[in-house]
């Protein structure tokens, strides 16, 4: 981890200053360690990723590293901030400059997204699923290279939508079979209520099956005759 420049940190305590908070600038390595006031200064910036519920005040380490591992999953993440186990662990432990440092990134990333109108907003219509990740990807415009935000999504996920998707069809084509024998088998009751309805008003030839084929018997008053 490369410490800040002075020039650096001067420009992150003038951004830090706009959050009105008092305790940002006092020990701030120990006052960032439990993860809560980074919280709040993300809930401002990106107010669709961020529950501030999730992140209760904590005083051991082992605690303070759990809120940090939520927020890496739940935010940092989906920033395309992710913090290795060992970031997370300094950041828990209050190392000196280890705040400072992802501060800086999300005070970049922050301002980068205000000057391209990306930070999202409650109207806005972002997935809180743990599974979508929001990454920088370049894109070429015109003749420059800029970060463009994209969603992506694990290659696991996409298997089983894959296999959902084959089982759905497999089951459609199950029903079409079974809807196209129900139309048969309605089809020849239908002509079998016919040839009994005419039976029973001694009306004229009927029509009966045998072998699975259908022929005329003509009624006993009937002058008709057999016919295939």
């Amino acid at each position: 981890m490369k410490e800040l420049k002075k020039e650096q940190l001067e420009d992150l305590y003038v951004w830090l200053e706009k959050f009105e908070m008092p305790q940002i600038n006092r020990n701030v390595n120990r006052n960032f360690s439990d993860c809560v006031l980074l919280a709040q200064i993300l809930k401002q910036l990106y107010p669709k990723f961020v529950d501030i519920h999730n992140y209760p005040p904590r005083n051991s380490t082992a605690l303070k590293l759990d809120n940090w591992q939520t927020l890496n999953r739940k935010v940092l993440q989906k920033l395309g901030l992710s913090q290795s186990n060992e970031s997370l662990d300094r950041l828990a432990k209050g190392v000196p400059g280890a705040i400072e440092h992802l501060l800086y990134q999300i005070m970049i990333q922050s301002n980068m997204d205000l000057q391209r109108n990306k930070i999202p907003t409650n109207d806005n219509n972002i997935d809180d699923d743990e599974n979508i990740m929001i990454v920088n990807v370049s894109k070429k415009v015109g003749d420059a290279l800029v970060q463009v935000p994209q969603k992506m999504i694990l290659y696991s996920m996409y298997e089983q939508a894959q296999d959902e998707i084959a089982e759905k069809d497999r089951t459609i084509a199950l029903l079409s079979q079974k809807v196209t024998h129900l139309e048969n088998f309605l089809k020849l009751k239908s002509e079998r209520i016919e040839n009994l309805c005419c039976q029973l008003t001694g009306g004229g030839p009927s029509k009966r099956y045998f072998n699975g084929e259908s022929v005329i018997v003509s009624h006993p008053n009937s002058s008709s005759c057999l016919s295939y």
